[in-house]
């Protein structure tokens, strides 16, 4: 349909005497009996009355209309830093709010129509609702959505996911919150034609809406506490309150009656936690002292080893100390930035990591004392990219960024310095395509194949295939044919390229995995058909694994801080196909135990596989035999003096530099002056860094010339540069964000270039001078979960056929370990069960030349070290322990309490309870001591607890105080990849930006935290260049997808003085604690001065109490009100 231009005062709603002609998609007044569908157009009118199509009517209550049109489809506006763009939004979606004289509403019905797009031919729709009860309460959300039918072979239903159902009691409270579930017919429609209170009543009723479906109740004390959490399965979950010595003691019982104890402060701070059994037994405690600003202090774990931080008078953390890790220090610049930073190795050496700025705060250079330093180049004002990091140079080489539109990254070019002596380097370029959401479409590769990825009619990804094309013609790979979800948008099914289809199930109660089930339909071979079973704590007591060639089974057992204590496995492997009462031809079993102290340490592992009942084993397999007492260094707290006959040094940051079978002797103590020589390796002592120990140093006791003995070497940012033993001495090289992009081994001159988790290279020692070229992984990933691995060489003479036949097919267990690999034809390649830390048990691997290093959690192995490479750290598989301390040790330090939005933060802090969580002041332990059950993605914690964050501030260019204001804030933030810095310099463009957030994250099903808001304002206004965001504008606004326990800051002056502002009227709108200040906060441009009197790292959200006739503060802190829905 053609359209008249139509002119829209603000971007998502229309105003004054404005009239357009489109067509109307869908409208619904709940007040009046009759719907209204399909006219031609709408006038707005003085006082609110619409005429639609023919026919006109003054509603009196909630009406609503959905325009399909398309006039602002190549509408100009300005990105986020003032680069002229075209916004591919397609058609914007309107919404009408007419003020009703009955001010409490039955329903409120949103409809928002999102139009992903990646070219403007693309008209596909994604149809969001939000249904409101009389109180303002969401009753439910419905999202467009595509699901499995249950029982069909690969069959879809679209319809709606529908949120879960809520019952409140009398009080208001929660009582009752049920699962998700689907609806398959036209909800959109539904809601058109039932126009009445009843009518909506009689369908919800009729379609199960109003029906828990596997419910959680909850119970409440006098004052609105939760004492009792009754979960689907019917165990319990019970809380007890009570005071002691002027502490706050909560009581949390579990399902299996082990107790949590938390003590609190008046202030909020936490003094104390505890663990206990159900018979009151004492397992582990934890305290902790704070400063007089709430700042924590020391944490001490149940044997006193200390935790110390340090701040100075700005509230900026300036050290942190660790019996392990040593101490680490930070210094900032008059500017507030970090200027400088050191550790325990670094100041025995008088040396620091320098950080060097540009005039717009933007970090240009890491200047590291011993290895090659970081440089940035940023893209210059007005182009694509500008302000982005388009250049960077570190150790391994450079890359090179160009952008698009929306300055999201269109291509990267990566160059990668070879190890070796008079090689070249290697260049390697990626070109990517996305949708405004951010979601990728497609992704071309360095040797010009191209991935495109599919979604479905819910937005979720479906399936992903290849093409190429060369001087032998063109050819197409299917990596993923199909992936299925069910309404709770787990995936219950995919289907692989080379045919083979992995079906889940999961438990009904808790949503647990029950099953997985691989098979080649066209074989009838079963590869998996595993069943879970769970404790109700959400343990793994263990799994059955029944194939067509062999039987697994392993079992768990746990202590009562659930910590794994044993496991014990047996395998069956039968020649060929087994039928009903065949004999295997072998039986494998191994039994492993664990113990530990009341501070995490493990004190003693057991393993044998001299089990009665084993024969006939022929699994090449890891050796399994082996006992090992753990002993520590009394000096520290989890440092080993050894594990069984394998004995540890460390340098002073707690990082092993050497290792080996049989006790250290003084002669073997050395160190040496350091110095420095370019194009040589940088080592590490235990005292510091240094030049290569020579070899013979290293030999002066015969008696040790056979014996075990690896060193290891660490740089400034304590990543591995290298381990050498007798067989192998590998060297490491890492990028400028700490993740390894090349690996060398010296004998047979092997090397891998890793140019990202997509693209690797790798030359082993029989391909030197293969005519082919370098062997090439190509890693195809849906997530974080590697699927496929397709291999090439980078000058094979435009052979497609050869990657044809080397496709690898991951098929994992619950942790992502590839537990089974299939080959291009759907057969079995590879075969691998693990012990609970990675070792492996079994490993069936066919013949051939292509290895596959993915194992354990889906991470690399090293063959030549047996250690897997996670990220942030090495983990030692046998002796269960990472080779270094936790990196993220900072991010579990908890905020000072001193709003809501602190508050919010400590109850969610990396780790599952950073420092709370007694086990994460362990530095070296993996996943919890519950290697089964958690995993540890990357080394630095045991599960992403990441809170999502906005900031937006009003960049008015002669005043930049709000942007060195926000940018500080969004540094307070420990996670900063999901911290958004959003700028705006119009009233419209706040709204505008702020109805694309929403956008983006509602499809991408992610929930913001915490938003922050810097401006000009006034007890009813936020001010912005040329008009302001009114108290009556917010309720136009969209809502955000903000979590449940979001934290709104409004910063400007007054905003949080009226009891009918701008702060009661967010709170009201998104239903969520939005603080303001009460008085001035008289933003200087001289930012400098005001980053330090405003800010105070734990505490800068409270502004000293400055007003126009002291603009400099009497040293009081201003005082904010927080405001909740009325």
């Amino acid at each position: 349909m053609k359209l008249k231009p139509c002119i829209y005062s603000q971007p998502n709603y229309l105003t004054s005497r404005t009239a357009i002609e489109a067509e109307i998609l869908f409208a619904v007044c709940l007040s009046k009996k009759q719907a209204l569908t399909g006219g031609k157009s709408l006038a707005c009118e003085d006082k609110c009355s619409k005429k639609i199509g023919a026919e006109s009517a003054v509603f009196n209550f909630v009406f609503f209309v959905m325009l399909k049109n398309k006039i602002e489809q190549s509408a100009k506006t300005n990105s986020l830093l003032d680069s002229p763009t075209d916004m591919p939004f397609g058609n914007r979606w309107s919404r009408y709010k007419e003020p009703s004289k009955n001010k409490a509403e039955a329903y409120r019905v949103y409809v928002e129509h999102l139009f992903l797009r990646s070219d403007a031919g693309d008209a596909r729709i994604f149809s969001k609702e939000v249904i409101h009860d009389g109180l303002g309460r969401i009753s439910y959300t419905a999202k467009e959505g595509e699901v499995y039918i249950d029982g069909t072979n690969d069959q879809t239903q679209t319809g709606w996911n529908i949120s879960s159902v809520i019952n409140y009691d009398k009080a208001g409270r929660k009582s009752e919150e049920g699962m998700p579930f689907f609806y398959g017919g036209n909800l959109e429609q539904e809601l058109v034609n039932k126009n009445s209170y009843q009518a909506l009543e009689s369908f919800y009723e009729l379609n199960n809406f109003t029906t828990i479906r596997n419910g959680t109740k909850y119970e409440y004390d006098d004052i609105d506490r939760n004492i009792l959490t009754t979960l689907p399965d019917g165990h319990t979950q019970k809380t007890e309150y009570s005071i002691d010595s002027s502490l706050q003691i909560t009581k949390a019982t579990d399902p299996k009656e082990n107790i949590s104890i938390s003590k609190k402060d008046a202030r909020g701070n936490i003094r104390e936690v505890e663990r206990l059994d159900k018979n009151n037994s004492l397992l582990t405690k934890a305290r902790y002292e704070y400063s007089v600003l709430g700042e924590m202090l020391k944490a001490y774990d149940a044997k006193d080893n200390l935790l110390a931080v340090n701040y100075d008078m700005l509230g900026r953390r300036i050290s942190l100390e660790s019996k392990d890790t040593g101490k680490k220090e930070w210094i900032y610049d008059d500017k507030g930035r970090l200027y400088a930073e050191t550790d325990s190795v670094l100041k025995n050496k008088a040396a620091e990591i320098r950080y060097e700025y540009d005039g717009f705060d933007r970090i240009i250079k890491t200047d590291y004392p011993f290895s090659q330093d970081i440089e940035y180049k940023y893209g210059a004002p007005g182009q694509k990219g500008a302000g982005q990091v388009v250049y960077k140079k570190d150790e391994t080489g450079e890359t090179h960024y160009s952008y698009g539109n929306l300055n999201e990254v269109i291509k990267e070019t990566r160059t990668i310095n070879r190890y070796g002596a008079g090689t070249n380097p290697e260049t390697a370029s990626f070109e990517y395509r996305s949708d405004y959401l951010g979601r990728m479409q497609s992704m071309k590769y360095p040797d010009g194949e191209t991935i495109t990825y599919t979604y479905d009619k819910g937005g979720q990804l479906k399936g992903v295939s290849g093409a190429k094309t060369t001087n032998k013609g063109s050819i197409k790979y299917s990596y993923v044919d199909k992936i299925l979800y069910d309404e709770h948008a787990q995936r219950v099914y995919i289907k692989y390229g080379n045919g083979v289809e992995t079906r889940y199930k999961y438990d009904e109660k808790r949503r647990w995995l029950d099953t997985i089930e691989t098979k080649n339909n066209q074989t009838q071979d079963i590869f998996q058909k595993i069943k879970y079973s769970f404790d109700p704590v959400g343990n793994v007591r263990g799994y059955n694994n029944d194939a067509t060639t062999y039987e697994t089974q392993q079992t768990y057992s746990y202590d009562n801080l659930y910590q794994l204590i044993s496991v014990e496995g047996t395998s069956n492997q039968y020649k060929g196909k087994k039928s009903f009462g065949a004999t295997p031809v072998s039986i494998a079993k191994y039994k492993q135990t664990f113990s530990f102290d009341n501070i995490g340490n493990m004190t003693n592992k057991l393993s044998t596989t001299n089990i009665p009942g084993s024969q006939g084993n022929s699994y090449p397999k890891a050796e399994l035999d082996y006992s090992l007492d753990y002993e520590y260094d009394p000096a520290y707290a989890h440092r080993l003096i050894h594990a069984g006959t394998r004995y540890y040094r460390y340098d002073a940051n707690g990082n092993i530099t050497a290792e080996k079978d049989g006790p250290f002797t003084d002669e073997e103590e050395f160190t040496f002056t350091y110095s420095y020589f370019e194009n040589e390796d940088v080592y590490g002592t235990d005292y510091g860094f240094g030049l290569d120990a020579p070899k013979e140093t290293e030999q002066t006791n015969p008696q040790d010339l056979f014996a075990y003995r690896r060193n290891y070497t660490w740089n400034e940012r304590n990543l591995l540069t290298k381990s050498s033993d007798r067989n192998f001495t590998v060297h490491y090289r890492y990028g400028d964000d700490g993740q390894r992009a090349l690996k060398y081994t010296d004998e047979g001159r092997s090397e891998t270039l890793y140019f990202n988790n997509f693209f690797t290279i790798h030359i082993p020692t029989q391909d030197q001078n293969n005519p082919q070229g370098l062997r090439v992984h190509k890693h195809i990933f849906v997530g974080n979960s590697r699927l496929v691995t397709a291999m090439t060489h980078t000058d094979n003479s435009g052979d497609n056929e050869e990657q044809k036949a080397k496709r690898y097919y991951y098929h994992s267990d619950h942790l992502g370990s590839a537990q089974f690999v299939t080959d291009w034809k759907g057969r079995q390649y590879e075969h691998i069960e693990y012990t609970p830390y990675g070792e492996l048990w079994i490993e069936e691997v066919a013949a051939g030349l292509d290895k596959l290093p993915f194992r354990f959690t889906g991470k690399e192995l090293d063959e030549e070290t047996g250690l897997y490479y996670y990220g942030a750290r090495y983990l030692d598989p046998k002796y269960s322990r990472w080779l270094s301390g936790d990196p993220a040790l900072g991010e579990y330090i908890p905020q000072a309490p001193v709003n809501d939005e602190a508050k919010k933060h400590n109850e969610n802090l990396p780790g599952i309870g950073g420092v709370f969580n007694t086990v994460n002041l362990h530095v070296y332990h993996y996943a919890g001591n519950n290697p089964v059950k958690y995993v540890d993605p990357t080394g630095r914690t045991t599960e992403d607890g990441a809170e999502v964050t906005v900031i937006i501030y009003y960049n008015r260019k002669d005043q930049i105080a709000f942007k060195k204001a926000a940018e500080t804030a969004a540094k307070s933030y420990s996670n900063q990849d999901n911290t958004y810095l959003i700028e705006v310099y119009t009233a419209d463009e706040f709204k505008s930006q702020w109805s694309w957030l929403n956008v983006y994250f509602e499809v991408n099903n992610i929930e913001v935290d915490n938003m922050e808001i810097f401006c000009h304002g006034d007890a009813e206004n936020l001010y912005f260049k040329g008009g302001n965001l009114s108290v009556s504008d917010v309720s136009f606004l969209d809502d955000f997808s903000f979590s449940k326990n979001a934290q709104m800051i409004l910063h400007s002056c007054n905003s949080g003085s009226s009891d009918s502002g701008i702060s009661q009227a967010f709170a009201n709108k998104e239903n969520i604690t939005v603080s303001g200040q009460t008085g001035y906060a008289n933003f200087s441009s001289a930012f400098e001065k005001f980053r330090f009197i405003f800010f105070a790292s734990s505490i800068y959200l409270e502004a000293y109490n400055r007003t126009k006739n002291n603009p400099k503060g009497d040293g009081t802190r201003l005082p904010r009100r927080n405001y909740r829905k009325e």
